[in-house]
């Protein structure tokens, strides 16, 4: 049996054969060994100095997907003494002024449409803020983006639209914003971040290659000829397509909103969760 699928069928009360399973745990607590997902909390009030407001899309939270991915942000949290997070990916990064109500309305009204699509796991680049996946970028034969490209600028103009609104009526939530719209500022859409640390990127890779969590896909490896030496991102990413944990990618099963301070996922605030 494969690493990945000793790892696969690792249930709680039984030793995982490669290394601790981390669940998520609170941004304010550190990576834990608990099984156990943090329970729903209300919207807090906005914390101070917090440099946006973050949507995510993220695995359905029950999902085997959001399991695997899970544990392998809090070993490598574990491991670069950082903070645990969800698995996501960020579809919007707004002012932290921005009226939570307006983003929760235009998030039921879209839920069923985003949950539909899926991020796939395309590339790996170990960057020097941290490791992140590329997902695929998709375009239609005239160039227009499309999928949870085409969604997620949908999502800008709504929230555009619904804050024109808004201004329009004076409602007092968004009278002395300072601003009349938002921009779309997510860089690389969609990536995932399964690590935040200014070094030791390298060697985060190879350990999950190592341990078989980290693969290019048979396909095209096949077609590219790719060898897989550990820490040999570029042969990895030879011909896109690849695996993490076992997985191409995620269906979108939850949206959340987060106050985010930056690349500290200890300042991060969940506040409000769409299942």
């Amino acid at each position: 049996m494969s690493k990945v699928k000793k790892w696969l069928a690792w249930r709680p009360g039984k030793k995982s054969p490669s290394f601790v399973v981390h669940s998520v745990t609170p941004t304010s607590e550190p990576a834990s060994t608990s099984t156990a997902m943090p329970a729903p909390t209300p919207p807090p009030s906005q914390p101070s100095g917090p440099s946006n407001l973050s949507v995510w899309l993220l695995p359905a939270q029950s999902s085997p997907e959001n399991q695997v991915l899970s544990s392998i942000i809090g070993h490598l949290a574990t491991k670069y003494g950082n903070y645990a997070y969800h698995p996501h990916v960020t579809l919007a990064m707004l002012p932290p002024s921005f009226p939570p109500a307006i983003v929760e309305r235009v998030l039921n009204e879209m839920k069923s449409k985003l949950f539909e699509k899926q991020v796939v796991f395309e590339a790996l680049h170990p960057g020097q803020a941290g490791i992140f996946v590329y997902g695929r970028r998709e375009y239609t034969s005239t160039g227009a983006p499309t999928g949870l490209m085409a969604l997620q600028q949908v999502f800008h103009d709504r929230l555009n639209e619904e804050l024109k609104v808004a201004l329009e009526r004076g409602d007092e939530a968004v009278v002395n914003l300072g601003y009349t719209e938002v921009r779309n500022i997510v860089p690389m859409f969609p990536h995932f971040s399964i690590a935040y640390t200014p070094a030791g990127q390298a060697e985060g890779v190879a350990e999950l290659q190592q341990m078989g969590f980290y693969t290019l896909t048979p396909a095209h490896q096949e077609e590219s000829g790719a060898t897989q030496t550990p820490g040999d991102v570029d042969a990895l990413n030879a011909g896109e397509g690849m695996t993490l944990g076992g997985y191409r990618g995620y269906q979108v099963g939850a949206l959340f909103a987060a106050y985010c301070g930056g690349l500290r996922p200890e300042k991060w605030r969940i506040f409000m969760r769409i299942e």
